[in-house]
């Protein structure tokens, strides 16, 4: 069993490509035996999800790095910590700037709660970006 006071089930800076398929399963094993609540390890759940978005960026998997790092940020945010939240948004605006579904997140958490983002003139031009993205998407959608 893994010992959640150690810092990795998987040592993310060993890892290698060839090591990637197999580092995900072990830290989705322990990502899932950390999920229930009563589990011993619930309380490293978060550090196995951060483990898991890094191993993604390393091996440049930007699609499941992405949804990793959402989940974390939905965590955060579940439990309060806002400010973690919004750290994680902003890594996620950072890997893919235009994504507009990321753009709507951070648009969406500062409807919420706008005194935990550091720049709220920023979370505005972001809100806006992501309405004229999402309006380009529709028109290209109607062209096709």
């Amino acid at each position: 069993m893994w010992n959640p006071f150690k810092k990795s089930p998987v040592d993310l800076t060993k890892s290698t490509a060839s090591d990637y398929p197999r580092a995900v399963a072990v830290l989705v094993k322990h990502l899932n035996a950390s999920r229930p609540v009563e589990s011993e390890t619930h309380a490293k759940y978060h550090m196995i999800l951060s483990q898991l978005a890094d191993l993604h960026l390393k091996n440049e998997q930007l699609a499941d790095a992405k949804e990793t790092f959402g989940e974390l940020a939905n965590f955060y945010t579940e439990k309060g910590f806002f400010a973690k939240a919004v750290a994680i948004l902003k890594k996620m605006h950072r890997l893919d700037p235009d994504d507009p579904v990321v753009l709507e997140r951070i648009a969406e958490f500062n409807r919420q709660v706008p005194k935990y983002m550091v720049n709220t003139q920023m979370a505005e031009d972001l809100v806006k970006r992501s309405e004229s993205l999402r309006q380009e998407q529709i028109d290209d959608d109607q062209v096709s």
